[in-house]
């Protein structure tokens, strides 16, 4: 028997109602935050979630950045905002022990020519898994949670 599952973190960006709520909200985070971008960075299919609908109410390029798995249609790992010098931030829906968010700034850095991070922008908050894993004392850019409505980078870690 077919079961829709709902999860604990999706369930903001899958329900039409959440998901405008949420969007909304987390535009006007990244717009209080005043930060200057041309680009906003995103991997897989929650990244998706979010990042369409904010390039589409802030008129900012988007950086898709594909995992290794997925199944290509193209051959580029990252594709959109390619100029150089591209500030950009970045949007998801958590972070658990920080591997997205490194692994999205590896492939942006590999392939796009002097890029620059300016934040990470999450829907939901941190879940950690590892507390060596995250390394915010090695970011040079905030980390912006519409849950908890703040910066929440440095921050104590919590365990899962």
């Amino acid at each position: 028997m077919n079961r829709l599952m709902k999860t604990e973190y999706l369930h903001v960006l899958l329900g039409q109602k959440r998901s405008h709520n949420s969007i909304i909200r987390l535009a006007r985070l990244i717009k209080q935050s005043g930060i200057k971008f041309d680009a906003i960075a995103y991997r897989g299919h929650s990244g998706s979630l979010i990042a369409a609908p904010l390039a589409f109410i802030l008129k900012k390029s988007l950086i898709l950045v594909r995992k290794p798995s997925d199944a290509r249609h193209s051959p580029f790992a990252v594709e959109g905002c390619t100029k150089k010098n591209c500030r950009y931030i970045i949007v998801d829906d958590f972070i658990c022990n920080g591997h997205t968010v490194e692994a999205i700034r590896e492939e942006i850095d590999e392939h796009l020519t002097d890029p620059i991070p300016l934040g990470v922008f999450l829907v939901g908050g941190l879940y950690y898994c590892d507390k060596q894993a995250v390394k915010f004392h090695e970011w040079s850019f905030p980390v912006y949670s519409l849950k908890h409505k703040t910066v929440i980078q440095p921050i104590e870690q919590r365990s899962c």
